[in-house]
């Protein structure tokens, strides 16, 4: 290549290429935690952008520059934990046990995540919120496809059909979300994973044994 200023120039931006990006992807991930950090503690709608800003010692022109606003992070966070539970479900399909045993594999990985990885966890509780655009067909798949393998476990006679049974998946994920909401006001050394395990564990022990509504002791 013959040398030329414009040439010198030219490398001299590719080089630079890399960098800004790589700056990039840094400063939203900083966006990320931060956001991450004052939705688990706050909760969507009392968090603020001057929140958000606080704890990550960015400009709000820096936080704007990669999101049009609060719900926009929000929105990131919650197709992050989407993308968990769809991939926690597709390796728990993978290994072909029975739909029971992939059932508590599921939510014993869930908590195991969401115990360690704050992003995850904030996504989660996001998925609740109201007034977040796209957030609660995420928990509505968790539970239908939750109860798809309840279904499969009733189907195999795995779990006895009635009513209760069918409710099983809703109280599953219910439950799931009690414990990690729950935990982090009790004063309790047990991790979420232990508590979910304990849901878990409870919820499949009534199915299989549980006492009959008509027995006046219920």
């Amino acid at each position: 290549m013959t040398y030329s200023p414009d040439t010198q120039l030219f490398s001299s931006a590719m080089a630079a290429k890399p960098r800004k990006q790589s700056r990039a992807i840094a400063t939203r991930q900083k966006i990320l935690v931060g956001a991450s950090r004052v939705f688990d503690a706050s909760g969507y709608t009392a968090a603020s952008i001057n929140d958000v800003v606080a704890s990550t010692n960015l400009t709000k022109g820096a936080l704007f520059y990669h999101f049009a606003s609060k719900e926009a992070i929000a929105q990131v966070l919650v197709r992050g934990w989407s993308a968990a539970v769809h991939a926690v479900f597709a390796d728990a399909s993978e290994t072909g046990e029975p739909p029971l045993i992939q059932l508590r594999n599921v939510f014993m990985n869930l908590a195991r995540l969401v115990d360690s990885d704050l992003q995850l966890r904030a996504g989660m509780k996001l998925a609740l919120e109201p007034g977040i655009e796209g957030a609660h067909p995420v928990y509505w798949w968790w539970v239908d496809t939750t109860s798809a393998l309840v279904d499969e476990n009733i189907g195999a006679e795995a779990v006895p059909s009635d009513p209760r049974r069918y409710r099983l998946a809703w109280n599953l994920c219910a439950g799931f979300i009690g414990a990690v909401q729950g935990g982090a006001v009790l004063r309790e050394e047990v991790d979420l994973p232990t508590r979910v395990e304990d849901m878990i564990s409870a919820h499949l022990e009534f199915v299989h044994f549980g006492t009959d509504s008509a027995d006046p002791r219920v």
